[in-house]
C-alpha cells in the first residue's frame, strides 16, 4: 500500500485507471464511510514519523468485518 502525504501541493491532479485522485483531509479519511475499515487503525502509526515501522495484520469475518487487529 501507498500513502502520499503532502502539507502543500501545487499543479493538477490527474485521472487514472483506479479512478479520480483527490487530496482528503486527515479528518474524512478517520470519519468517512467511503475508506477502508482498517486505515483508521494504522494510519496515525504511518504518519507519525518518529516511531519505527510496524507490521499491522487485519483478520476479517466472512462479511468484511474486522475480527482482531495486531501490530507489532
Amino acid at each position: 500500500m501507498y500513502v502520499y502525504y503532502a502539507d502543500t501541493f501545487e499543479g493538477p491532479i490527474v485521472s487514472t485507471i483506479e479512478g479520480n485522485l483527490e487530496w482528503k483531509t486527515l479528518d474524512w479519511i478517520y470519519h468517512s464511510p467511503n475508506v477502508v475499515s482498517n486505515i483508521p487503525h494504522f494510519l496515525p502509526y504511518i504518519l507519525d514519523l518518529e516511531k519505527e515501522p510496524l507490521e499491522h495484520r487485519f483478520y476479517y469475518d466472512k462479511t468484511g468485518d474486522i475480527l482482531s487487529y495486531t501490530r507489532k
